[in-house]
């Protein structure tokens, strides 16, 4: 389970744009290159420091009753390099803004010379919806959020494109743009060059890992870098003519902007979103017992058998996974203007806040819910007599099993929930889904448009929940092409498929995910949907691996 993170200045950036495998010569070990892609118009020119950190674990997580995790941190050594455009310093001053409050959003960038501008907005899949242009040797808007001739937008993400043409006019003194709320650069002369004579030994701290969990290596890591001056000049920016071999281009078109975090600006309200997970580290145990329910039938010692068995279930190691795939699920819906009402791991949520209708998930428009999950092969007496998915809760003494009949997903209006996610072995497990349904044992109301799960025992892979999430908002890239957002069923079946083959690990299990989903639903996407009419439901499950 390998992941890299790029920085650039210090400043963390958004996760890769594509990633590939690949085997050494012998065959056998397996590497990931993970590409990323930053629009360095976003930044001052001059000279500015790259560096990437690795994460691997030791083993796979998701089952019950396997073997403890160990988890490994590296930092690369740091990489000068510089940057060198004609448009420079491209910002923006919200991150959300809402026209109908009257708010606008500022644009701006400078320019290395003076030039004749063009702005474009685009929409996310990439129509202009509004252009402006000028000339000089900086650009501020004042966008109202409208389209061109005053036309009504609706809420989403929108990007900035500028393109730029030096005209020959004088240059002038420009300051330092809104560089992403970040302040004004220092100047890009000499003074901010590296010293490659000397070196400055740094010390770097690791991320921290989740309650319980330890790591195998150091909590830090010393690194040497080239030394930098301390001393810098103004910190005001002095546009520069370009003249002559490597002193810039004279005309340009930076990419769509911002790639630099925070994401493209949103434009109006989006929905909300929840994340509940339970790494089993609660009390700050690795790995808890918790004994089987009972089957309901007042008879004396009997229980629900899980999954064949008959006794106590051991649930561990901590699922180190879960902490990543919360993180980057939660980063990727915000990125795109969508708010976060909750996130509560282990002892922060209890079995109480996931029964019934008074779920804490029915206040939010999307639902995540992270745990172990069993099966039953033996009958319930509580729900109808059917065989049904359980699902191990660690908070309180001991911990319980949550019935997945004790659920009551669903609510109404533009608040409530709409598509609900569970990351847990077997949650979706098609036998048992399918006597649930047969008997007429529902964790679902008819406000509920989709439930995504798992029809087999499944490994946490940190990645899938983020692809999920990015598929649905934005589409999917391939070939450098990206589609149109993908509606919640496409997204979690295509997301894991590219999570589990993207990463270049060989699994020793299949792996199968599946989508239920009231049928007036199917063709959701969190941009658009139809209000179910509780009519029926479908049921559709994929092999994801191999």
């Amino acid at each position: 389970m390998l992941g890299t993170k790029l920085y650039v200045d210090g400043q963390q950036m958004h996760d890769f744009v594509s990633e590939t495998n690949w085997t050494d010569v012998t065959g056998v070990t397996n590497y990931i290159i993970d590409t990323y892609q930053i629009n360095t118009c976003e930044w001052y020119n001059g000279t500015h420091t790259i560096f990437a950190t690795a994460k691997s674990v030791s083993g796979y997580e998701g089952d019950v009753n396997v073997s403890p995790i160990v988890v490994g941190h590296a930092v690369s050594s740091f990489v000068p390099v510089t940057f060198n455009n004609l448009i420079t310093e491209i910002a923006f001053s919200q991150v959300f803004f809402d026209p109908s409050s009257g708010q606008t959003q500022q644009v701006t960038a400078a320019f290395t010379a003076n030039v004749n501008w063009e702005l474009d907005v685009q929409d996310i899949n990439t129509n202009t919806v509004y252009t402006t242009n000028g000339s000089g040797s900086s650009m501020l808007l004042n966008w109202d959020g409208n389209g061109t001739g005053g036309t009504t937008l609706p809420a989403g993400i929108y990007y900035y494109v500028v393109s730029a043409a030096t005209n020959g006019a004088s240059s002038l003194v420009v300051s330092g743009g809104g560089n992403g709320g970040g302040g004004s650069p220092p100047t890009p002369d000499s003074a901010s060059s590296f010293d490659s004579s000397s070196f400055d030994t740094i010390t770097i701290p690791l991320p921290p890992l989740p309650p319980g969990m330890t790591n195998n290596g150091p909590d830090t890591v010393t690194i040497q870098v080239p030394h930098r001056p301390t001393t810098l000049a103004s910190s005001s920016f002095s546009a520069m003519t370009p003249s002559g071999a490597g002193s810039g281009p004279t005309a340009q078109t930076a990419p769509r902007a911002p790639q630099r975090p925070p994401t493209a600006p949103i434009r109006g309200f989006q929905g909300t979103f929840g994340i509940c997970y339970d790494t089993y580290g609660a009390n700050g145990t690795n790995g808890i017992t918790i004994n089987n329910p009972s089957d309901g039938s007042g008879i004396n010692g009997r229980y629900i058998h899980m999954n064949g068995n008959s006794a106590s279930s051991q649930i561990s190691p901590i699922l180190y996974g879960f902490k990543d795939e919360a993180e980057f699920f939660g980063q990727e819906m915000a990125n795109a203007g969508w708010t976060e009402s909750f996130l509560y791991f282990n002892d922060q949520f209890n079995i109480s806040q996931l029964r019934t209708s008074s779920t804490i998930f029915n206040n939010v428009n999307v639902g995540v819910l992270m745990t172990h999950g069993c099966y039953g092969t033996t009958q319930d007496y509580t729900a109808n007599l059917c065989k049904q998915m359980y699902f191990p809760i660690s908070s309180g003494t001991g911990g319980q099993f949550l019935r997945m009949s004790e659920m009551n997903l669903g609510s109404s209006g533009s608040g409530g929930l709409k598509w609900m996610a569970l990351m847990s072995c077997d949650s979706l497990l098609s036998n048992n889904w399918s006597n649930m349904q047969m008997l007429g044992v529902h964790p679902y109301n008819n406000n509920l448009h989709i439930l995504c799960g798992c029809d087999s025992v499944v490994y946490a892979s940190s990645y899938l929940l983020q692809y999920w999430a990015k598929y649905m908002l934005v589409g999917k890239t391939s070939g450098g092409v990206t589609s149109s957002p993908l509606t919640v069923e496409n997204a979690w079946i295509t997301s894991a498929r590219d999570a589990y083959a993207l990463r270049g690990h060989s699994y020793p299990i299949t792996m199968k995910y599946a989508v239920a989903g009231n049928s007036d639903s199917r063709s959701d996407t969190l941009q658009a949907n139809t209000t179910p009419s509780g009519t029926s439901w479908f049921y559709n499950s994929q092999q994801v691996y191999p």
